[in-house]
């Protein structure tokens, strides 16, 4: 029914005099929209993500359908609304929402929106509905979009290109990013070489009629040639990383961080033969050139501009991936089918991916077809707060099987409160263990006998202890944990980590009374370091840190006896020229230094730290800082001033309960690349004239308390 998206839905108050005018404004009302990723066809998700969207409210998706529908009503009657569904290809999808956006009940100027690819899916919602084509773009549209994406201008040599570039597209612009991508890493005296090879007939067809014809834009055949050619000219190991893509839903926003952390477990991505080189930078390395080549699209991107969130675009997945199960390595569990494995009987799967809300359905049916799993990955979200204690005994079963103890990735993220057997520390070569905000009260202790354990992910659970083998783990390199304390204990004595090979150690606590602490000085590849300190450990913490400079993330938290934020004296930090990103929570003993702060800064975040003198004179020196974050109390100061050329390149500010602050100066220069700006609970503060000069600034938001 739908696809992959419910974009925002886009409340106005009743008494605005806003005018809607689809035809004339399409693009500024889809633009007031943020896109959801939503996966579920169930009419009752529908309902709760759209009651979520207006209310801003955690909502129950196990409510009865009737409930939903009643309280959405009583919402949608009361304000003029604006709805945009995308990617619906279903001719009775509107059926099942128009009894909640009812003509007669709804405000006048209320809209609803939906888009589809299919023009016989808009025109059977009614004869009434107004239907916006979207037009291909035309030759010289197409030509600037294709140079923009090679990085080149037009010349002599392109002008004929051009020509055929926009006969091969059809004036679609993902076809002519995915062409552009395609050339932009070959040499302009090769362009016309590769364009032949996607439509070989084409120039003969042409030169025989004496004239080029255009392609027909309602047949694949020629888009489609784009896709396959993009599709083969990709390396192996790229074109595995691509493929994984076909274990997640379609359209499903995939954390960057979660995939780079994936395609090494998955030994997809290896560094290049005597290079030296990081699995994970290799993975970074390969993503970007799959992102310059359009094959994969960002779609959310952190303060500082890196990739948050990406996806492959659904028509090109169409394409890629018509068949998620071919050749028995991709088995998708989705319930569109009575047996997901039944077109491959004879085949052994690789790569499992399970979409299914009803868990207890998820028992393959022929063991022996997953004698070789190498990876089993979830996308399955509880709802109700119930706790998925299925997976104790799916694991179970998973684990009997003698070929299953070859999984290496084990992906639970989202799943809540799974159960884990204690025989799991059978799966020996098990490299990834993904818990990631599953809420998971405690885990087995035979998880510290994973002696090919790469990447352990227990951020947002309840897990406050760890098996002390875990610290023996020799191969580990990430390791997030939920605030987990490493303190000295009486009875058993101390296990001195050896995890030479960590790159994230991330959420754990330093006590009181602490073991010792110069194990940390081994961690020479450590990259992303998130530390809570009680005040009495602080002193050894900060010396280490010291000597960790090739940190590329610190976060730094510092605590008393009671759990309450404490003083943070850091120390310098100069030296640390691969820091990008400074997290700093407690009392500052006193102003910013310059010459103390990593000089390659990108994200600066600061709270409780109580400075009373104004940081930004030195932060607006910062000449690559692209995100700062002043939250509670961070400044307690009245006045403040960006100086003049300050700031070159902030595009993210977020003013948090400043609740003193009262005038800030913004002078000529200062922040012209400002995007964001947020000011919550700042209550004395004046709002600033210089905003208007802000030329950049797309998004202002403004909240008197929380």
């Amino acid at each position: 029914m739908f696809g992959s998206s419910l974009k925002n839905c886009h409340m106005l108050d009743k008494f605005s005099k806003f005018e809607f005018n689809i035809s004339a404004n399409l693009d500024k009302l889809l633009a007031k929209c943020k896109w959801l990723s939503y996966f579920s066809t169930d009419m009752r998700s529908v309902f709760a993500q759209i009651l979520k969207q207006l209310t801003q409210d955690d909502v129950d998706e196990e409510l009865p359908l009737a409930d939903l529908e009643s309280v959405l009503t009583g919402i949608l009657n009361q304000k003029r609304y604006l709805v945009v569904l995308d990617d619906v290809h279903s001719p009775g999808a509107w059926y099942d929402l128009k009894r909640i956006f009812s003509p007669q009940a709804s405000p006048i100027g209320s809209r609803v929106i939906l888009i589809t690819r299919q023009a016989y899916v808009a025109r059977s919602f009614s004869p009434s509905i107004f239907l916006h084509q979207l037009r291909p773009l035309n030759k010289d549209e197409s030509g600037k979009l294709f140079l923009k994406k090679v990085g080149s201008v037009e010349s002599v040599q392109t002008q004929n290109l051009l020509q055929e570039i926009y006969e091969l597209s059809g004036g679609l612009p993902l076809a002519i990013s995915v062409v552009g991508g395609f050339l932009s890493n070959k040499d302009v005296s090769n362009w016309s070489t590769e364009i032949g090879k996607i439509m070989p007939g084409k120039r003969q067809a042409a030169s025989d009629n004496d004239q080029a014809t255009t392609l027909d834009q309602s047949s694949p055949r020629g888009i489609s040639s784009i896709w396959v050619l993009a599709n083969k000219s990709l390396s192996p190991h790229l074109k595995a990383c691509l493929h994984y893509f076909r274990l997640f839903p379609k359209s499903y926003e995939i954390s960057v961080r979660r995939l780079l952390q994936l395609w090494p477990a998955e030994r997809l991505v290896t560094p290049t033969e005597g290079k030296d080189m990081a699995p994970e930078d290799q993975a970074k390395k390969d993503f970007h050139q799959l992102v310059l080549m359009n094959m994969i699209e960002v779609v959310k991107l952190k303060s500082d501009g890196r990739p948050k969130t990406c996806r492959v675009p659904s028509s090109l997945s169409d394409y890629l991936f018509p068949d998620a199960e071919s050749g028995g390595v991709f088995c998708i569990h989705d319930g569109s089918r009575s047996n997901a494995t039944s077109s491959s009987s004879d085949l052994c799967v690789c790569r499992l991916a399970e979409h299914l809300d009803n868990l207890s359905s998820i028992t393959p049916s022929d063991k022996k077809q997953f004698e070789y799993l190498h990876s089993y990955l979830f996308f399955v979200k509880r709802k109700g707060g119930k706790p998925a204690g299925e997976f104790g005994n799916l694991l179970k079963m998973v684990i009997a099987i003698r070929g299953y103890r070859l999984l290496r990735v084990l992906d639970l993220e989202d799943v809540y409160k799974p159960v884990l057997p204690e025989t799991i520390g059978k799966l020996q070569l098990l490299r990834y263990v993904g818990l990631r905000r599953t809420f998971i009260d405690s885990i087995p202790k035979s998880l510290g006998d994973l002696h090919s354990l790469e990447t352990l992910d227990m951020k947002h659970t309840n897990i406050t202890s760890l098996p002390k083998s875990i610290w023996k783990v020799k191969t580990l390199r990430h390791l997030y944990l939920n605030d987990i304390h490493l303190q000295m204990s009486v009875q058993k004595p101390f296990v001195k980590p050896s995890l030479t090979n960590l790159r994230t150690l991330w959420g754990l606590s330093i006590g009181k009374k602490s073991p010792p602490l110069n194990w940390l000085e081994n961690l020479s590849d450590l990259k992303n370091l998130g530390l809570i300190c009680n005040i009495a450990s602080l002193g050894k913490i900060t010396n280490l840190i010291q000597g960790l400079t090739s940190l590329e993330s610190l976060r730094l938290r510092s605590i008393n006896d009671f759990y309450v934020p404490s003083d943070l004296a850091i120390g310098s930090l100069n030296n640390h020229k691969e820091l990008k990103e400074l997290y700093l929570l407690g009392r500052l003993p006193g102003p910013l230094k310059l010459h103390e702060l990593p000089p390659n800064l990108r994200i600066f975040t600061l709270s409780l730290s109580y400075l009373s003198e104004d940081p930004m004179p030195v932060l607006g020196q910062l000449r690559e800082l692209k995100a700062l974050r002043l939250f509670a109390h961070s400044y307690i100061g009245e006045k403040m001033t960006c100086g003049n050329g300050g700031f070159p390149q902030l595009r993210v500010l977020k003013l948090w309960v400043l609740k003193e602050l009262k005038e800030w100066t913004i002078e000529e220069g200062a922040m012209t690349a400002l995007e964001k700006l947020e000011i919550r609970n700042c209550p004395k503060l004046k709002m600033p004239t210089e905003l208007t000069k802000l030329s950049n600034l797309k998004e202002l938001t403004l909240v008197k308390k929380f």
